[in-house]
């Protein structure tokens, strides 16, 4: 792949990652568009054989070596739920206490994924977070301590260049002290200077340093460096700062550019436009085709009319061919790609990093191993993995374990609970906790995690500790 061979078009495509919702979707962005990226999400296969089947058509039907990327972190944010060997969340992987884990995990995930056909992960996510009631980040961060933080993210860097996949730091310059959720409004963050390089800063300067493929930019705005424009539409935080400060030189990308708290203030086309003169290398649009198509005419405009620049066009776009020269070009077949999916070594490996993360806060005031009496919220997965469990509304004064999402499931019962005979499973959030009774977390509600609860209850230690500070 060659700048001097591509149009102008094709340029601007190359600076576009999107989603699509079908495959007449897909055939428009690949045959007429070239855009540079395409990204998975759950409607297009929740399989592997489903996601390597996705990737496969997608990288037929295009002209120039395309970027084919999924957001796989791990925990709660999952894409492909099933096929594929599963992996704890970070604030989970954190828990452990153990680095190796990190990169143990992003070993298992790029080299599944690159099976299955994609060649750039967005992950890992080197948020700190901070902020207890923040809506976004929470258990997807590695914890609270910025250079915890860098030293898990560092781990799972060298997981993921180990199997020749793509990374993608985000959500510079920090999303963990938010308390709105940028998929719906635009979030603030006051911080002076000095406080963003000790702490929010801090893990993006170690990927920096460690030649991190990527870094998504977040859609949340900097009072003490723009206090006027999101991050994503600012130059100041792009180019003043990551670009020039922090010497950035790898592909810099934006968030999905239809999240409210961009789209509720600036026109998508105009968005694009900004977040290019900004800096920005490579725009995410992830479903609607009309605006995709819309903005990539409205930045072909912008050059004709001189408002962008060809050569700001040119350079972002040798950073591109310059990281796709970097991703694996393994191709196979699903016969030979499913092979290496969810290998008995990859299950192993994973179970016992979920094991590792079980962490319990307080005196056991009974041996888990003899409580029968399992009291659980709806949920479908802790009926099929508990078949005995009862509802709340049957809580009696017996022993007993008390599952539990968040405070509203338990806030009608907690009074009625004795903590001298109660043990509270919190499944989510370790910043949601009811103080004076004993409580084991798992970080996340999903088979991996119940499976390592499993074998806390029947016996086996559990050696988590908690990567943030209690709130009560």
């Amino acid at each position: 792949m060659n700048l001097s061979e591509l149009s102008l078009r094709e340029k601007i495509g190359q600076m576009f990652i999107v989603g699509v919702m079908d495959d007449k979707h897909l055939q428009k962005v690949l045959l007429d568009y070239h855009v540079g990226g395409i990204i998975h999400f759950s409607r297009n296969g929740q399989t592997a054989k489903e996601a390597f089947d996705f990737f496969s058509r997608a990288r037929a039907l295009s002209k120039h070596p395309l970027i084919r990327t999924i957001d796989q972190e791990g925990g709660i944010v999952t894409r492909i739920k099933e096929g594929i060997t599963p992996i704890s969340g970070n604030m989970a992987i954190a828990a452990t206490g153990d680095t190796k884990n990190a990169e143990i995990a992003s070993h298992i995930l790029s080299k599944e994924l690159t099976a299955i056909g994609a060649n750039m992960n967005l992950a890992p996510v080197v948020d700190v977070n901070n902020n207890a009631k923040n809506p976004v980040i929470g258990v997807r961060s590695f914890g609270e301590n910025p250079d915890r933080v860098a030293d898990f993210s560092s781990a799972a860097l060298k997981g993921y260049k180990e199997n020749n996949m793509l990374a993608v730091a985000k959500h510079f310059p920090g999303h963990g002290d938010t308390s709105t959720d940028s998929h719906f409004n635009l979030p603030r963050v006051d911080h002076d200077l000095e406080r963003l390089h000790q702490v929010e800063l801090k893990p993006f300067k170690r990927m920096i340093d460690e030649n991190i493929d990527g870094i998504m930019i977040s859609h949340v705005m900097f009072k003490a460096i723009d206090d006027k424009r999101p991050a994503t539409l600012s130059k100041r935080v792009i180019t003043d700062l990551l670009r020039d400060e922090l010497d950035y030189q790898g592909l810099i990308m934006t968030d999905c550019m239809e999240m409210h708290a961009v789209s509720k203030f600036v026109d998508p086309k105009m968005a694009a436009v900004e977040a290019i003169l900004s800096g920005v290398d490579m725009v995410m649009y992830s479903s609607d085709l009309d605006v995709q198509v819309a903005c990539m005419e409205a930045v072909y405009e912008a050059v004709k009319s001189g408002l962008i620049s060809e050569e700001i066009i040119d350079k972002a776009v040798k950073r591109i061919i310059r990281h796709k020269s970097y991703m694996s070009q393994v191709d196979m077949s699903w016969d030979e790609a499913r092979k290496l999916i969810m290998t008995e070594e990859a299950m192993g490996a994973t179970v016992k990093i979920a094991l590792s993360s079980i962490t319990q806060k307080g005196r056991l005031p009974f041996d888990l191993s003899e409580c029968q009496n399992y009291y659980i919220p709806d949920s479908d997965l802790l009926k099929e993995t508990f078949e005995d469990a009862k509802s709340y509304d049957m809580i009696n004064k017996d022993k007993a374990l008390v599952f539990y999402r968040n405070k509203a499931d338990l806030e009608s019962y907690i009074d009625k609970l004795d903590p001298g005979k109660v043990v509270l499973v919190n499944l989510k959030s370790p910043y949601e906790v009811f103080g004076g009774f004993t409580t084991l977390f798992t970080y996340e509600l999903s088979r991996l995690s119940l499976t390592g609860l499993q074998a806390v209850l029947e016996g086996d230690a559990a050696l988590g500790k908690l990567p943030v500070s209690e709130v009560i």
